[in-house]
């Protein structure tokens, strides 16, 4: 009985080898195709051109964006030339290997140093300002709706989300969130300027201003007037903006005198 059982267990020992070394060699096959596969199909001037890309993209010293500040997919293109594609891929692999930290799609960030709790996070008002306010150094955006009547102070009321009106919004108007910060993105009536801005922020403003303004209209005339005496916005240009809003509006423009070029007291 003795030499049965030894024979028994001899069986199934050499069995799971056998098994082992065939799920080992079968693994090793399968990988062998591939490599076979991919060195059979390679173009050597493909392969040379994304090389020369590669090199390329290294080339390119990402801390020129500075430590803690926003990096953006599209000034990376615009630096190295690639396609968006190409550069989100690279970026994201840069993440991959914590070299860079992702802050939501298609913005990165290099940070100054690491933290202690978890994933170091950049200040959401610099991805605000580097993507929706300020873009190759020149305005593209401006705060609207109820916090913009709160900062003219014709309103004491706040709202917890707000409201962001910039050229680089590609519809009428979208939610979008840093972090935990929930931001309105509204596409603006007219292409923002640093010469329009702040027109445009009013016209928003009277376009609702029952529902950002605890001032009537009337009182609130010099506090506008106010905001905008540094504008460089002839009569002509400031009638022509005017007419991309509705009639109420244009009414309200009219009757705090901002269509003329030295705002009426």
């Amino acid at each position: 009985k003795f030499e049965a059982d030894r024979v028994i267990d001899n069986k199934y020992i050499i069995l799971h080898y056998i098994h082992c070394e065939l799920a080992y060699h079968a693994k090793s096959l399968e990988k062998l195709s591939e490599l076979y596969k991919t060195i059979k199909y390679l173009e050597p001037k493909k392969y040379l051109r994304e090389f020369a890309d590669k090199l390329k993209f290294q080339s390119v010293n990402l801390e020129e964006f500075g430590y803690d500040e926003p990096i953006l997919v599209q000034d990376v293109v615009m630096k190295t030339g690639d396609s968006q594609g190409t550069v989100r891929q690279r970026l994201r692999r840069l993440a991959q290997d914590d070299k860079l930290i992702r802050v939501q799609n298609g913005i990165y960030f290099i940070p100054s140093k690491k933290s202690k709790f978890g994933k170091p996070i950049i200040d959401p008002k610099k991805v605000l300002n580097k993507k929706y306010l300020y873009r190759a150094n020149q305005v593209s955006g401006y705060q609207s709706g109820l916090n913009f009547g709160n900062r003219l102070g014709l309103t004491t009321q706040t709202a917890s989300v707000q409201t962001i009106v910039t050229n680089e919004a590609s519809r009428y108007q979208r939610i979008v969130q840093i972090y935990n910060n929930k931001i309105i993105i509204k596409k603006p009536r007219v292409a923002v300027t640093e010469r329009n801005y702040k027109f445009l922020q009013v016209l928003d403003l009277l376009n609702d201003f029952d529902d950002y303004s605890e001032k009537t209209l009337q009182s609130s005339k010099d506090t506008i007037a106010s905001y905008l005496k540094d504008i460089d916005l002839t009569t002509e240009e400031r009638k022509e903006i005017i007419t991309y809003y509705p009639m109420k509006t244009q009414i309200r423009a009219y009757e705090v005198g901002v269509t003329q070029s030295e705002v009426t007291q």
